[in-house]
């Protein structure tokens, strides 16, 4: 068993005084924007985290939400603002450290972790940029560590901010859904950690006292940094708990991260690797996209429609799996059809949020699976959706080492 280790920073790797630091940290950044008087840079800047927070949309990332919000002009104010930030953190943010200070307890155990060649993930709250956040890895004692982690959790990469659960999901969908793996959650907070990651479908191990909350799932625990590695191996001895088994498993969050993956994947993939095939009988990037934006479309939102609109209703297969050459995907464009998945997406989500007490209430006959719930059918998706993760990643793996 593989093991991958989400660690929170701060409080968990990195201690720090947040009554001096956060507002600190906000009048020098307000006070490097000088096109910007200060006190509007406050309010557009409460105004900005709080958007990326309670976002509406999944085709922007944090960073592109945030500049929305916080410049709300023109692309020169953008441009202007945004490079006043950049420079606020490459050459100033570094005063920060002195309201810090190291957890010894946590640099021991990342080391440790390490030796065990366990993989980390800096599974931090993405509203900071990369660089702010690498400065913070650095002041928690881990600069001699950076290299070793899968990646850090920024503003500039990811679409939702904790505590939704589809922050913890868009982590595992850039990991690309790794099987034969055990992906835990390490943090200090329960609201913002550990009882979201549960409900992404990671087990917790919380740095606090207390009794843990009911609902979580199974394999979550508590304590100190010395019973971290007993915990994960005594969960390494246990199967995993079946995704439908796990009631507070948050089935929508798995839902709307697909294409945020997918809108990710696309920005650093240019057209002539997108619409290659790794083997002339397999799929290209583009021919992914448009089979799940038709999915959608053609299949999934009407066949919920029928099921909440009839009575036990019959659910045939569809064999889609000559969509590709029929449809012709290869000759559309990969970004477009993107979007348009995530806008088929949403819709599919809108359906079954507004009709969310009925999906264990409302069943069909499926000529494949026999009798299923709309749980079920959901479930069935979001299989689906970590499948083609998996295949686009693999993908492009393997098309760039040909290329």
């Amino acid at each position: 068993m593989k093991n991958i280790l989400c660690v929170d920073l701060d409080q968990t790797l990195l201690a720090r005084n947040d009554n001096i630091f956060i507002p600190k940290s906000i009048d020098e950044l307000c006070r490097s924007i000088r096109s910007m008087p200060d006190g509007q840079c406050k309010s557009q800047m409460e105004a900005a985290i709080k958007k990326m927070i309670h976002r509406d949309s999944i085709s922007q990332t944090l960073y592109e939400v945030f500049l929305s919000e916080f410049c709300d002009g023109t692309e020169q104010d953008r441009q202007k603002i945004a490079a006043d930030l950049s420079h606020y953190y490459d050459t100033e943010y570094h005063a920060m450290q002195q309201y810090t200070s190291t957890i010894p307890e946590g640099i021991q155990f990342v080391k440790e972790a390490i030796r065990k060649n366990f993989k980390i993930v800096i599974a931090t709250n993405p509203i900071y940029p990369l660089n702010a956040l690498q400065q913070r890895v650095q002041w928690a004692g881990l600069a001699d560590m950076m290299d070793q982690f899968l990646f850090i959790t920024t503003m500039e990469d990811f679409h939702f901010t904790k505590p939704d659960p589809a922050y913890y999901v868009e982590i595992l969908g850039r990991l690309a859904w790794p099987e034969d793996t055990r992906v835990v959650m390490i943090g200090d907070s329960l609201e913002m950690d550990i009882i979201p990651a549960s409900r992404a479908g990671i087990p917790g191990y919380w740095l606090g006292d207390g009794l843990l909350p009911d609902g979580l799932n199974p394999f979550c625990a508590n304590g100190t940094y010395d019973g971290i590695f007993p915990w994960i191996e005594q969960i390494n001895e246990q199967p995993e708990a079946a995704p439908s088994q796990n009631t507070g498993l948050d089935l929508l969050a798995h839902l709307k991260t697909t294409p945020a993956v997918f809108d990710s994947i696309c920005r650093s993939v240019t057209e002539k690797t997108g619409c290659s095939r790794p083997e002339i009988s397999e799929w290209s990037l583009v021919e992914i996209i448009c089979h799940l934006r038709d999915m959608d479309r053609d299949v999934n939102i009407s066949r919920f429609v029928e099921v909440f609109q009839q009575e036990n209703p019959f659910i045939s297969h569809i064999d889609t799996s000559s969509w590709a050459e029929d449809r012709k995907y290869r000759e559309e464009n990969g970004h477009e059809a993107a979007l348009e998945f995530i806008d088929n997406r949403l819709r599919l989500i809108d359906l079954l949020a507004e009709h969310q007490d009925e999906w264990y209430e409302k069943t069909a006959r499926h000529s494949i699976f026999g009798p299923v719930c709309v749980a079920d059918l959901i479930q069935f998706i979001v299989t689906h959706d970590r499948m083609h993760i998996r295949q686009a990643y693999d993908t492009l793996e393997r098309v760039r080492s040909i290329t």
